[in-house]
């Protein structure tokens, strides 16, 4: 709740500031983003376990003009905190608590903008690391490339977007738990995501900027590895993000 108030707060100042701040100068070949972000997580093994919880974080959004309709831009997200385990031990005993986060979003695009339309392409990496803090640590990361189209009319923008998979990994702290278990390094070759985005800009320089973001991952069941007691696969699991954000451009 405290975070909404807050999201609400720096919403309401980004579009004072903009109005207030608003000039008409002739736009430079480069433009800096900055804001908050509240995310609401909810990731599933099926039939193995959940974990669920919103968390605030920041957004950096760095571009530059190369050609009148061509740029280049690095949008990086980062948030952390806690999510809520609901699952079982490996000896199927019923386990809930809170895990310890952080989660990062980094992709770089290139982008070629029309009247109203903007169609973009790039690299993307997505990384998790998950402590469930009464069992082990494990590090997810997702490699993949972002393919995006984005409509604008008026104040608003609409954009769809693709993550075609390239390739991901899961390293799980299996050491953490003892009994002679040794960590362990799963590939992750099959996976796809895709996202809806809503947002809405408003002033000249600075541009204040809110958006909402829903995006979805489906990952297949990853490589087996042994860790000295156990031949172990990530199992196959799907993640749903609701993200609301707000900033500035300038």
């Amino acid at each position: 709740m405290r975070i909404l108030v807050v999201f609400i707060a720096t919403l309401s100042c980004a579009l004072a500031w903009a109005q207030n701040s608003s000039t008409n100068h002739q736009a430079l070949p480069y433009w800096l983003g900055v804001g908050l972000i509240y995310n609401q997580m909810d990731y599933e093994e099926p039939d193995v376990m959940t974990e669920k919880g919103a968390n605030g974080g920041l957004h950096l959004d760095v571009g530059y003009l190369l050609l009148p309709n061509i740029s280049v831009n690095l949008d990086a997200k980062y948030w952390d905190g806690r999510l809520k385990y609901d699952g079982a031990t490996f000896g199927g005993t019923p386990v809930k608590t809170q895990t310890a986060d952080i989660l990062s979003d980094n992709r770089i695009y290139f982008n070629y903008s029309g009247a109203t339309t903007t169609f973009s392409v790039g690299y993307g990496q997505r990384y998790w690391y998950n402590d469930l803090i009464i069992s082990y640590r494990r590090k997810t990361t997702y490699n993949f490339v972002p393919l995006k189209g984005t409509l604008r009319s008026g104040s608003f923008y609409y954009s769809f977007e693709y993550n075609l998979w390239l390739g991901g990994v899961n390293k799980s702290f299996m050491s953490d738990t003892g009994g002679g278990r040794n960590d362990v390094t799963m590939d992750l070759d099959s996976g796809s995501g895709m996202a809806l985005e809503w947002g809405y800009v408003h002033g000249a320089t600075p541009v204040a900027r809110a958006f909402l973001r829903i995006e979805k991952w489906d990952v297949d069941d990853s490589e087996t590895a042994f860790d000295g007691v156990d031949n172990l696969v990530e199992p196959k699991n799907n993640t749903l993000t609701i993200m609301i954000g707000s900033g500035l451009i300038w």
